[in-house]
């Protein structure tokens, strides 16, 4: 044979599909990863409601340390005594959760204080309280607030979300970060007072500055107040938080109950996953008495307050232990910081709630860390990732299709549905001549995704 037969015979080779034979993927695992579950708290301050305070700021303060839950401080972050002490009370109003904090000093030391143009958190280098609020006991979202000896107030909103670790060999894994909004406003008031020997803070928060227009009666919070003492250099708390996080910590904040313990029926909300399409979480009801309808709201707003979707419904709590599904949708375009609030209420009265914050990213998106493969690499591991709710996850009719297409190459795999939230793939590089090639990710027509990598020649192939 000559070598012009030899030329054509491979010209003919390379228009042929050579993917004949040849799967896409070697592995598939798919795994379910659920949101994480914020711990349960193992101990809850229940603080008294206190009606008709007086508006003198002296009268006010007797009262709330006689009638208030009082508490002391200690070091940071090691937990023990302060050498000069601080003290604090709380209770709550119709209209405001109120924090009495009170700072010891050496008679005739003068407070470090300054006078800022404008809201500043350079506030923190004076004498200053802090005040670390987190609604219905979120454990990423929290209102940190910072006060002076002049009454001065700072307020932000701190956000915990996870990020993608940029260390990591497998995209999946992720850390946290937090993100700070100072443009936040809460509308707190505290006036302020100071003695010879000491200073304290009254810290009033509104309800509306947490989207509330009444208290949260029997709804349990984080809290914690922390003291900076300039004279002598010393940090304390409510709780301590050791770490290298410092005081934003709200894992660790105290757990506060708004008033005893509501009678009547309790329920515990969880929801495994967040994301386009139906969602579901699952509310487990405890009724000691007898059969009760429950009324359920749940609410998709983003991170300005603004609603996404919003669905109601009811459901018959039996006597004894029982577990209902609460469902509802959101939009497959939903992408970012949003906030998932679902409420269950019987006879007007809310006896559980449930707040999570959570970062959506696009409902399909595959993760190959590398983008050069050698001809002689036996699999491409990578990731796939769906941001799918918990009835879309389980639905049928949704396949998912995967394609790699590259010169005259095309391989093709399909599942007739999701079978978990992460796809833990190997494709199968065997076959494929060097050259560049695209992996495409569809979910039925709702959404797609690709990338790119190249196959290269092995520098050593033996």
């Amino acid at each position: 044979m000559t070598a012009l037969h030899y030329s054509l015979i491979a010209i003919c080779a390379a228009a042929l599909p050579i993917s004949a034979g040849q799967p896409l993927l070697k592995t598939a695992d798919w795994q379910s990863l659920p949101l994480p579950t914020p711990p349960a708290p193992k101990t809850i301050t229940a603080i008294p409601f206190l009606t008709d305070l007086p508006t003198d700021v002296d009268a006010m303060v007797q009262q709330i340390r006689s009638e208030g839950v009082s508490f002391e401080f200690v070091t940071y972050p090691n937990g023990g005594p302060p050498k000069l002490p601080s003290t604090g009370a709380l209770c709550f109003t119709q209209t405001h959760v109120v924090a009495v904090l009170e700072g010891r000093q050496t008679p005739g030391y003068e407070l470090l204080e300054h006078a800022f143009p404008k809201e500043d958190a350079h506030i923190w280098g004076d004498d200053n309280f802090e005040i670390f609020v987190d609604p219905f006991l979120s454990r990423t979202d929290y209102i940190h607030f910072i006060v002076n000896p002049r009454g001065d107030v700072f307020d932000q909103r701190c956000l915990i979300k996870r990020v993608p670790d940029p260390k990591a060999a497998d995209p999946s894994d992720t850390i946290t970060k937090t993100v700070q909004d100072a443009t936040y406003n809460s509308g707190a008031t505290v006036p302020v007072m100071k003695e010879q020997d000491r200073w304290a803070a009254v810290f009033q928060l509104p309800y509306t500055a947490f989207g509330l227009e009444a208290p949260p009666v029997g709804q349990v919070w984080g809290l914690n107040v922390c003291h900076t003492n300039r004279e002598n250099a010393e940090l304390s708390q409510w709780q301590a938080t050791p770490g290298g996080r410092g005081f934003h910590q709200p894992l660790l904040f105290r757990a506060l109950r708004f008033g005893k313990q509501v009678s009547g029926p309790k329920g515990v909300i969880s929801l495994a996953h967040l994301g386009g399409g139906g969602n579901r979480a699952v509310a487990e009801v405890n009724n000691p008495h007898r059969a009760a309808t429950v009324t359920w709201t749940a609410a998709l707003t983003d991170t300005d307050g603004e609603t996404i979707s919003r669905a109601t419904g009811v459901f018959a709590a039996p006597t004894g232990n029982s577990t209902h599904g609460v469902d509802f949708r959101a939009p497959f375009s939903l992408r970012g910081r949003c906030r998932i609030a679902i409420e269950l209420s019987t006879e007007g009265k809310t006896f559980a709630y449930s707040v999570r914050n959570v970062d959506v990213g696009p409902t399909i998106s595959l993760a190959i860390p590398l983008d050069q493969i050698y001809t002689t690499d036996s699999t491409i591991l990578g990731t796939l990732r769906l941001e799918l709710g918990e009835l879309a996850l389980g639905g049928m009719g949704t396949p998912i299709v995967l394609e790699l297409a590259g010169g005259s190459l095309s391989r093709t795999s399909r599942f007739t549905r999701p079978q978990g939230n992460i796809l833990q793939l190997g494709l199968n590089p065997q076959g494929l001549p060097p050259g560049n090639y695209t992996l495409r990710a569809t979910y039925g027509n709702i959404a797609s995704c690709e990338q790119r990598f190249t196959v290269i020649p092995a520098p050593f192939d033996f």
